[in-house]
C-alpha cells in the first residue's frame, strides 16, 4: 500500500489545527501508512486548486473557499477535503481496518460535530484567537492578524478572560461529558467503550488546547474529574506509533 498524503498547516509545533487532528487521528486510528504535505495558510487555496482538492465552502460573493485538512489517496487516485468526508471515505475504502463509524451512525456523529464545533469555536478558540496566532510564522501570522482584525497576543488566556467566557469553556465539556454518562458515569467514550469519529473531534481540541496553551490546558485537563486528560490519553493509546510526526 501506498502513503497517503495528509495536507497539514504548519506551524512552529508542528501538528495543530484542531480540524487537521481529526485526519491526524482517524489515518492513526486506522494504522494507514501516510506522509504530510505542509502548508502554509496563505497556500492553502493554491495548493488545493493545484491537487484538485474540491472547496469546502463558499464566500459571500459565491466564490470557491478552501481549507485542510486534504488528503490525497494514491492507491485509488482521490483526493478528499474535509475532516468528516475523509473519515467516511477511510471507512469505506479501508473497511478491514479499525472503524471510525461503527455503528454506522454517520448522521448522529456529523450532528455532534458540527455542534460542538460552533461551541467550540465560540467559547474556547476565539477567545484564545490572539494567542494562537504566536505559533505561526511571521507570514502567516500576518496574514491572520489582518484577515481577522487583531493583533497577537501571548498573555491572553481563559482565566485571564471574563467570568462569562471562562463558564462558556467548562459548559462546553460539561456537556460532552453528559453525552458520554449516558452509556455510564465511567464511559471512556461517547459511545461507550468503543472509540468512533466523535472522539476524535473532542480529543483534536484537546490536543490543540495542549498546544495553543499551556496553561489553560493544565486547568481544563483536570475538569470534570480529569476526564479530559484521560479521553486525550486513551485515544492517543489506539494510534499507531509516531502519528504525530508523519
Amino acid at each position: 500500500m501506498q502513503e497517503i498524503i495528509l495536507y497539514d498547516i504548519q506551524s512552529k509545533v508542528g501538528a495543530y489545527s484542531s480540524t487537521t487532528w481529526r485526519a491526524r487521528y482517524a489515518l492513526g486510528y486506522k494504522r494507514l501508512p501516510f506522509r504530510t504535505v505542509w502548508v502554509e495558510i496563505p497556500d492553502i487555496p493554491d495548493v488545493c486548486r493545484r491537487i484538485g482538492a474540491p472547496p469546502t465552502n463558499k464566500s459571500p460573493n459565491a466564490s470557491d473557499q478552501y481549507s485542510l485538512p486534504v488528503i490525497q489517496d494514491p492507491n485509488t487516485g482521490r483526493c478528499i477535503s474535509d475532516s468528516f468526508k475523509i473519515a467516511v471515505y477511510l471507512d469505506e475504502v479501508y473497511p478491514d481496518t479499525p472503524l471510525l463509524f461503527p455503528h454506522r451512525d454517520l448522521g448522529l456523529q456529523k450532528a455532534f460535530q458540527d455542534s460542538f464545533h460552533c461551541i467550540f469555536l465560540s467559547s474556547i478558540a476565539k477567545p484564545l484567537r490572539r494567542k494562537s496566532f504566536a505559533a505561526f510564522d511571521d507570514r502567516t501570522r500576518e496574514f491572520l492578524e489582518h484577515a481577522h482584525g487583531v493583533e497577537v497576543a501571548s498573555d491572553i488566556s481563559l482565566e485571564r478572560c471574563c467570568d462569562e467566557a471562562r463558564a462558556q469553556a467548562k459548559e462546553t465539556y460539561a456537556w460532552v461529558q453528559t453525552c458520554m454518562q449516558a452509556n455510564g458515569d465511567d464511559a471512556t467514550f461517547l459511545a461507550g467503550d468503543t472509540l468512533s469519529y466523535s472522539d476524535l473531534v473532542v480529543a483534536a481540541s484537546l490536543k490543540w488546547l495542549s498546544k495553543a496553551s499551556a496553561e489553560d490546558w493544565s486547568k481544563v485537563s483536570d475538569w470534570h474529574d480529569g476526564r479530559w486528560r484521560r479521553l486525550l490519553a486513551a485515544t492517543e493509546g489506539l494510534m499507531m506509533d509516531g502519528v504525530e510526526d508523519m
